[in-house]
């Protein structure tokens, strides 16, 4: 055993060694996720209302997206099938989790945080808990009441991104956020409300004219303007 005395030494000492380098790795990564974070956290990360008006709005992003996805199962059901207005719920889905993906990606940039346990991740379900809907119209007047009570939630960040206050009483007006909600989503809020407005209309006008068989004509040459 004597002659394997140094060859063991050797051995368990770089594993002890290796332990060591991994604790310190571990312990670096840490430190520079803090050292990243305390730089970014700073007077102008979103705070305060600022912040929590836009963790308000994640949650109602993916609330929108759930909803459109229980439409779009809805319509596409064997016994109500109207594939194509299925089919636009479905996108509308993944559009709204697209943009809740987007605020949450702003957030962390500009050194907010996102709490599971919070307002963004909070239990989803459709709104109302709503999982039926009597005609393709009156799920298209539902999706624009949501549309535009979505649209006034954007506008709520917006007027408390402007008007910043943090606890010393001074104000500070967080243009690029309000000019980002702006120019990122609010527009595209006007687009989306104008074009349910208009399916309505199309289907009441259908229906005068045509009775039951409106939805399967309107169904049928559905055509949904690119995204």
């Amino acid at each position: 055993m004597k002659g394997y005395g140094p060859v063991l030494i050797l051995l368990f000492g770089s594993i002890h060694l290796s332990v060591q380098d991994t604790d310190t790795a571990r312990c670096s990564n840490r430190m520079t996720e803090m050292t990243a974070r305390s730089l970014l956290m700073d007077k102008y990360s979103v705070q305060g209302d600022c912040y929590n008006a836009i963790s308000k709005q994640i949650h109602q992003e993916l609330t929108a997206s759930i909803t459109y996805l229980t439409m779009g199962a809805y319509f596409s059901r064997a016994e109500y099938y109207r594939p194509n207005v299925a089919k636009f719920f479905l996108d509308s889905a993944s559009e709204e989790r697209d943009h809740a993906k987007k605020m949450i990606d702003y957030m962390l940039k500009r050194g907010g945080d996102i709490d599971s346990t919070g307002n963004e991740m909070k239990a989803l379900k459709p709104v109302g808990n709503k999982v039926v809907w009597e005609s393709v119209t009156d799920a298209f007047k539902d999706a624009l009441a949501l549309e535009q009570e979505v649209t006034k939630s954007i506008t709520n960040i917006i007027s408390a991104c402007e008007s910043q206050k943090y606890d010393d009483g001074k104000q500070i007006n967080d243009y690029h956020t309000a000019d980002h909600f702006t120019s990122d989503f609010l527009a595209e809020q006007h687009d989306g409300t104008r074009k349910l407005a208009g399916f309505i209309a199309s289907l009441h006008n259908m229906e005068e004219h045509h009775g039951a068989l409106a939805e399967i004509i309107f169904d049928t040459k559905f055509a949904v303007p690119p995204q």
